[in-house]
Formats: C-alpha cells, structure tokens, sequence
C-alpha cells in the first residue's frame, strides 16, 4: 500500500509558504488552502461587484463525513476603500485537517503565499 502524503498548513493571521520537500513537481494543489484541526481564519477572497453582483464565489470544505458538522463558514462582504471584498470566516472545530476550495466563477482560486 502506498504511503500516505499530508500537507497541511496552518494558516491564522499571514501566509505561511507550503513546505514542498514531500512533493515532486507533477503534484498538483486541488483546494485553495489547508486549515489545521483547531484552528480558525479570516479568508478575504477578492474584490466583489455588488452592483453586478459579480464575480460568483462558492466555498467547498473536504473533511471526513463524521466531522462535517464541526467545520463551519460564513460568507461577508467587507468594504475598503478600493470597494467591496468578499470573505470567509472558517472555524474547524474537528480533529481532522479541512481543505478549504474555493472558487471564482468556477475556477479554483490558487493562493499566491502558497505558489
């Protein structure tokens, strides 16, 4: 049987890089980032058009069936001076690490601090 790869990150207040030793360049990243068990974040997606009501984000969080109950997201919009910004507050409360996918228009936002 095939060993078992984990990345999981822990990502609160900053970036914090994927650490890559254990993958090879053929990996590829399906979820947006990896929120260690326990942990909480404020995920500010991107600039959003109230008017237009566009561009469309939708949130996906991977865990185990038994703890999808404890993993949980609230979607917001949050003003700066550059116009709106649609954000996540996530909160796993589980013992398993969640991988959060999130998409623009139906296309995976890869983030930048883990490139």
């Amino acid at each position: 049987m095939p060993e078992l790869k984990t990345k999981t990150m822990v990502l609160r207040s900053g970036c914090n890089k994927l650490d890559r030793e254990d993958m090879d360049m053929t990996d590829t990243i399906d979820y947006t980032f990896c929120l260690s068990p326990g942990s909480k974040t404020r995920y500010i997606v991107g600039l959003y058009d109230k008017d237009k009501h566009l561009p469309r984000y939708s949130i996906e969080i991977s865990v185990p069936q038994h703890v999808r109950q404890s993993v949980e997201s609230e979607q917001f919009l949050l003003e700066f001076g550059d116009g709106y910004h649609w954000a996540y507050d996530i909160r796993n409360n589980s013992t398993w690490p969640a991988y959060i996918i999130i998409k623009k228009d139906n296309v995976l936002v890869i983030d930048p601090c883990f490139q």
